[in-house]
């Protein structure tokens, strides 16, 4: 009865919700973005008011985390423009120190090529022989100034900001355009080895604690990518987040047991208790093993930052599919149904199933 009850008061307020999706929210207030679906590179620009010098700019425009803008093309000139910049606002040129004068070694100061220019009529002149610094002029236009005397403003650029940044500072993504499945993993090593405790169930817990699971490989392809990681050049092998329930193999997310790369003769019980999976020291190869044993750490994998919440099943369609994941794994700890990642698999879980419902594209 709680089940329909639940599903009764989420249904009820679908109508009030929209799709979530991972975004990026303004650098700073007021900023102005170069969006990518009218042509744009998806950065943020924003004009500053006057300042000391162009050295100052620069510095402040890298304090707040962007760089003075750069200008690579027409239509970026144009996003400038709409930014009403006074004459002699900086931007982000300058020359290199002892370039060939007026026109040599002007760069940004991204180091992006300096292949399109829009100085103004006869700059850049090196008037008094110090002008090394970019800035704004009439009409729209560029001129050479001097780096240590005050700007009438500065323009900051930000990049695009990654909403799905590396889960753990040496993760390594399986990246979707080389043919992986967008997934990141990294090898965590135990301080030292010693036996003891049951190994496995706390290598379980600690991935859970960092956001995701114990790694799991479901093709060949996963498994020459993972390889480097469950093996290290001590011959320590590393938990993997398989283990035997009544008698059969299963990942610890539920997805289907239909690859393995036992090493021969494995699994082989040799212990009588042999009910957890590890790498072998023959690189990509796997073993079972004991309770006890630890191993050199374990590795962890991470799904993929998407911005199709709700898919369970990675369709790119949040539908009832999704939701049969749900209901199937209700009251559970199920990895794949735990949308919310609080350990259960509830009415939070089926809201943001609903409230993601429909095609993703």
């Amino acid at each position: 009865m709680r089940l329909v009850h639940t599903l009764f008061i989420v249904l009820a307020s679908l109508c009030l919700g929209s799709r979530a999706s991972a975004e990026c929210p303004p650098p700073s207030p007021g900023a102005v973005q170069w969006r990518v679906e009218d042509g744009g590179n998806g950065h943020w620009y924003k004009l500053f008011p006057p300042i000391d010098s162009w050295d100052a700019a620069h510095a402040s425009a890298q304090a707040m985390g962007g760089h003075l803008a750069t200008i690579t093309s027409s239509a970026e000139q144009a996003i400038i423009d709409s930014l009403n910049a006074p004459p002699a606002t900086a931007i982000g040129i300058r020359q290199a120190v002892g370039a060939s004068e007026p026109s040599g070694g002007w760069e940004w100061v991204t180091g992006e090529p300096f292949d399109w220019v829009n100085w103004s009529p006869g700059e850049p002149n090196d008037d008094d022989g110090i002008e090394d610094c970019g800035f704004t002029w009439w009409g729209n236009t560029w001129n050479d100034g001097r780096c240590h005397l005050s700007a009438n403003g500065f323009i900051v650029e930000w990049p695009t900001c990654d909403p799905c940044p590396p889960p753990s500072p040496g993760a390594v993504q399986w990246r979707v355009e080389d043919g992986g499945n967008g997934n990141w993993y990294k090898r965590v090593q135990w301080p030292f080895a010693k036996t003891g405790p049951q190994w496995w169930p706390i290598a379980r817990s600690e991935a859970e604690a960092l956001g995701g699971h114990l790694v799991t490989i479901t093709s060949a392809a996963e498994n020459d990518f993972v390889r480097p990681l469950l093996v290290d050049g001590a011959f320590n092998v590393y938990l993997m987040g398989g283990h035997k329930v009544d008698g059969a193999w299963r990942w610890v997310t539920g997805e289907p047991w239909s690859f393995a790369n036992w090493y021969p003769g494995e699994p082989n019980n040799a212990t009588g208790n042999e009910i957890y999976l590890a790498s072998w020291v023959t690189p990509g190869t796997w073993n079972d093993v004991w309770p006890e044993y630890q191993g050199g750490g374990y590795v962890v994998e991470w799904e993929a930052c998407d911005d199709c919440v709700g898919d369970i099943n990675k369709d790119r369609s949040v539908d009832g599919v999704d939701l049969a994941y749900v209901l199937a794994d209700w009251s559970t700890a199920a990895i794949r149904s735990d949308l919310s990642k609080d350990g259960i698999v509830d009415g939070v879980d089926l809201g943001v199933v609903l409230s993601g419902w429909g095609p993703c594209d």
